[in-house]
């Protein structure tokens, strides 16, 4: 899978959150506005009821799959505002007017605001953000903090504290996530044929190798399946190189269906390809066979009829991956020699 494909999934995977969480917060800010008797009286409730009214908006992009990112930067925009107000409001009205000792309930949310920054924003511009809008509520915090309380202070500061510390935290956390994506990403890509997208010679080596270490434990049978599509350098030779690079994707799409979970297919060079199958050697010859059929039976874009030769071996007792593969490899030059599209099992 590439970057791409992991971005993808990535916004697929916000989108599923999103699409849930969503009614869940339009419904926690409607209650909170019934409950504070809010409502358009007060700037909290203005803001409450805006913020409902864009959720909903939010919800039925996201389930259309309709502008998801402009949705994700317009709820990180006014949260980020909603944030500000509330800390605001807490300060002037909650503890000026009203005389609280503490910031109160809004500050439990905190975390989950900066976790929403660095989820919607890449690693600098969330920190970017972050502390843009640590340093406003510190500025608006500081043209009060002579006329409140040690309590107020106190919280105050634990709130700063605690917004800085979980900035840095998850700005690591980031950092770290981005390092281990591009370490694994490349890490598949070692394993990958790229012209195929399917496993290459490497890594059909390593599996083949863990296959014959684990086998000893759990006494399953092991074949491998050589196959080689015939006459292919005329196919290149006919309808040039553009054309046979086609022949190799098309051929490599039509064995991976027909293949399970437990049957490993790779590219081993040219067009040359192998199959590591949990499988004796009866249900590897007969895999092996209806796949032949499959390959001559259809009709490849522009190249036409293409057939392909196979070669399969079995596990026996003093096999290693040289002696296995060697006779599949026997197996797969007999079928060559004696006319080409055809099974052999050796």
């Amino acid at each position: 899978m590439g970057l791409r494909e992991n971005v993808k999934s990535l916004d697929e995977l916000k989108r599923n959150i999103y699409s849930w969480i969503l009614p869940f917060i339009v419904f926690t800010l409607f209650l909170n506005t019934i409950l504070q008797n809010s409502c358009m009286t007060t700037l909290s409730g203005i803001v409450n009821i805006s913020l409902i009214v864009w959720f909903s908006i939010s919800w039925v992009l996201v389930r259309a799959k309709q502008s998801f990112r402009f949705t994700e930067i317009s709820n990180l925009i006014l949260i980020s505002i909603y944030h500000i107000i509330k800390f605001s409001e807490v300060l002037f009205v909650g503890v000026l007017v009203r005389g609280q000792e503490s910031l109160g309930d809004f500050i439990i949310w905190m975390p989950l605001y900066i976790l929403y920054i660095f989820l919607t924003l890449k690693r600098r511009q969330g920190l970017f953000l972050s502390l843009m809008v640590l340093l406003v509520t510190f500025i608006v915090g500081m043209t009060l903090f002579r006329e409140i309380t040690t309590d107020v202070k106190d919280s105050l500061i634990q709130f700063y504290a605690a917004h800085f510390v979980y900035t840095l935290v998850l700005f690591y956390i980031h950092y770290l996530f981005t390092i281990h994506t591009e370490l694994n990403l490349v890490r598949k890509q070692s394993q990958i044929d790229s012209l195929t997208g399917i496993f290459n010679r490497q890594h059909m080596d390593e599996l083949l190798a863990e296959k014959l270490m684990q086998r000893p434990k759990e006494n399953k049978p092991l074949s491998v399946i050589f196959l080689d599509i015939d006459h292919f350098k005329c196919i290149n030779d006919r309808f040039g190189h553009d054309m046979g690079d086609w022949v190799l994707k098309e051929f490599t799409r039509v064995i991976s269906a027909r293949l399970t979970d437990t049957e490993f297919f790779g590219r081993w060079g040219g067009e040359e390809f192998v199959i590591i199958t949990d499988s004796g050697l009866a249900e590897a010859g007969v895999l092996a066979e209806r796949l032949r059929v499959i390959i001559e039976q259809h009709t490849f874009q522009s190249a036409g009829k293409v057939t392909c030769s196979f070669g399969v071996s079995s596990y026996q007792n003093g096999d290693d991956a040289l002696s296995l593969i060697k006779r599949a490899d026997e197996g797969l030059y007999l079928s060559k020699t004696r006319g080409r599209n055809q099974v052999l099992i050796n």
